[in-house]
């Protein structure tokens, strides 16, 4: 295969590397990303790599969510005849003079409907009626008609027990710290 005067050489194109563009990153360069990357899973701080501290980071995170989820729904206890309650807990972190850094209280539904923050309360047999105390307050709620009345009788006293007649249109209250007892007309 020789070439005759005035002719071009015939060129074989190699068949590794070819007619192919240079690669684009050096030697050089890539021994600086191997480098960076070996870097990067090396234990630093405390025996942490940067990598599983993000991942760690984000499986706590996960892991808090999946429990405030979780401990929400299981929390709430059904009283029967759509009531229920719901207990909460509220950050006092930043109230100034907070006597605890989580204040902790339960509120009374009916379905969707939040009554108040009870303290002691009792629903009647039929399930028509739901009598508790909110803020010194003594309240009534009738789901017939869906409004909450104030029934306190002029003292403020923490309820002991409630006692339903119904059929008398009452209900008993018997009070701690010595205040007499109440007979509260349940219908208007």
């Amino acid at each position: 295969m020789g070439h005759e005067k005035g002719e071009k050489p015939v060129t074989v194109p190699n068949k590794i590397g070819g007619d192919e563009p240079p690669p684009r990153f050096s030697v050089r360069r890539w021994v600086a990303v191997r480098e960076c990357l070996v870097r990067s899973t090396v234990p630093v701080g405390g025996g942490r790599s940067p990598l599983s501290l993000a991942i760690m980071t984000r499986l706590v995170t996960l892991l808090v969510l999946v429990i405030g989820v979780c401990s929400c729904s299981t929390d709430s206890r059904t009283l029967g005849h759509g009531y229920r309650i719901v207990p909460r807990a509220v950050d006092m972190s930043r109230v100034p003079n907070a006597f605890e850094g989580l204040a902790h209280y339960t509120d009374l539904y009916y379905r969707s409907h939040r009554l108040g923050t009870v303290g002691e309360y009792s629903i009647s047999p039929s399930g028509r009626y739901a009598i508790f105390q909110d803020d010194g307050k003594t309240l009534l709620f009738d789901r017939s008609s869906g409004e909450t009345r104030d029934v306190t009788d002029g003292s403020v006293a923490i309820a002991k027990s409630f006692a339903w007649s119904e059929s008398a249109g009452t209900v008993g209250v018997q009070y701690y710290d010595g205040h007499s007892p109440s007979k509260i007309e349940i219908l208007k």
